[in-house]
């Protein structure tokens, strides 16, 4: 009788919850279709255009459906939404490409979705050794130390341009703070010259993967002797959020993560019975010279400096791709248990540089954690300067917040 009691007493508390919700989403969603310079960008969920949206998420596990989804065409469009949204205090998601892989990461379940998608254009500008790429644009994607400028467009509406002249501190904490501060609209990006690149794959058989990984790890060692050169290792047989983590480039955790990968492979093999799946180990090495880079350009607040001080450093992606639901509840268990196989040893050998790389992290993974005190202070004295109001944190539900 106890146990009923509570559970009705708790519907009783939530269904007036619901109920201003809901009545809250549909105003916020009637004020965006009432704009006349927005008619012909909000959808709802029983539109055509709606249903290509969702489609189109790099995971389904991101495709959330919201109240209505709002596809600005220009930079005039977003000031206008900007006021609607806020002053209805209505929640809402930000989607730009659309590839990060887990729910709540570029849409939300309840609120408006503001997607970018039809912002897609890649401008050149000759003699200027620069591109500009507009917010809804998913690849090529461009590293944060070659931004020149971003184009932002705060919750009042403002738009400014941040570079290293102007509002240089915005500049440099949007790379890496994500969406905390305002709609990125365009962000333009230095080039280099190319002539020639060489490049391409090289791949081994099993009994030579200890090789293999030697050969590797002297390569990142070494990797500022060649800085045009780049290399990626990706252990792998042929959603769920990707899982990240960063350590130094040891052989021994290589050795332990390629056995380690191919146990749980047999396990996941045995228990989808023949079902498609595609799983992978991907590693990235961080250089000094690549941190070194960045700081010469401006700098950024992830924090990397003290990630490579006494060596290079190795980021590595677990990523596991099924086709429903039912074998993602199944398989991301073992996922995890890779993951924390790994873990454990990079923790007992004192590799763990407990630094992860925003893009890639899962549902249950903060980024900002490993960014620094001192960066955290620049991330939350720039949003208390270009959004007093706190839209960015009170009302975006999407993607990471600053740490409290």
């Amino acid at each position: 009788m106890l146990q009923a009691a509570i559970l009705l007493a708790a519907a009783t508390i939530l269904a007036p919850s619901t109920v201003c919700v809901t009545a809250l989403n549909n105003i916020c969603c009637n004020s965006l279709l009432a704009d006349l310079s927005l008619q012909g960008k909000i959808f709802l969920p029983n539109s055509a255009r709606y249903a290509e949206r969702l489609a189109v998420y790099y995971s389904a596990n991101a495709a959330l459906r919201s109240s209505c989804i709002v596809m600005p065409l220009s930079t005039e469009d977003v000031p206008v939404l900007a006021a609607i949204i806020s002053n209805n205090d209505c929640q809402f998601g930000i989607r730009s490409g659309g590839h990060s892989p887990h729910a709540g990461s570029n849409s939300v379940a309840v609120g408006v979705t503001i997607d970018f998608g039809y912002m897609n254009a890649i401008t050149y500008t000759a003699g200027s050794d620069s591109v500009s790429v507009a917010g809804g644009q998913a690849s090529p994607v461009g590293a944060y130390d070659t931004v020149r400028n971003f184009e932002i467009v705060f919750a009042n509406g403002t738009v400014v341009n941040a570079n290293a002249n102007e509002n240089a501190d915005l500049w440099r904490a949007q790379k890496g703070a994500s969406g905390n501060f305002g709609f990125v609209m365009t962000i333009e990006f230095d080039i280099q010259p190319i002539n020639k690149i060489w490049g391409g794959f090289i791949v081994f058989l099993a009994d030579k993967a200890t090789t293999a990984l030697r050969a590797y790890v002297d390569f990142v060692d070494n990797i500022h002797k060649y800085p045009n050169s780049q290399g990626l290792l990706f252990i792998a047989r042929s959603e769920q959020p990707d899982i990240v983590e960063i350590y130094d480039s040891k052989v021994d955790i290589l050795s332990l993560i390629n056995t380690s990968f191919l146990a749980i492979l047999a396990k996941i093999r045995a228990a989808v019975a023949g079902k498609a799946f595609s799983f992978n180990v991907e590693l990235q090495p961080v250089t000094r010279s690549i941190v070194q880079h960045g700081a010469t350009r401006g700098g950024n607040v992830l924090g990397l400096e003290r990630v490579v001080a006494d060596s290079p450093a190795l980021v590595g992606v677990i990523t596991l791709v099924v086709e429903t639901t039912d074998l993602q509840d199944l398989l991301l268990a073992l996922a995890v248990e890779l993951y924390r196989k790994i873990v454990a040893f990079a923790d007992q050998k004192g590799y763990n540089k407990h630094w992860l790389y925003a893009p890639d992290t899962g549902a249950n993974q903060d980024p900002t954690a490993a960014y620094s005190a001192e960066n955290i202070a620049l991330i939350r004295a720039v949003a208390e300067k270009y959004d007093p109001s706190g839209v960015f944190q009170s009302l975006r539900v999407s993607g990471f917040r600053i740490p409290a």
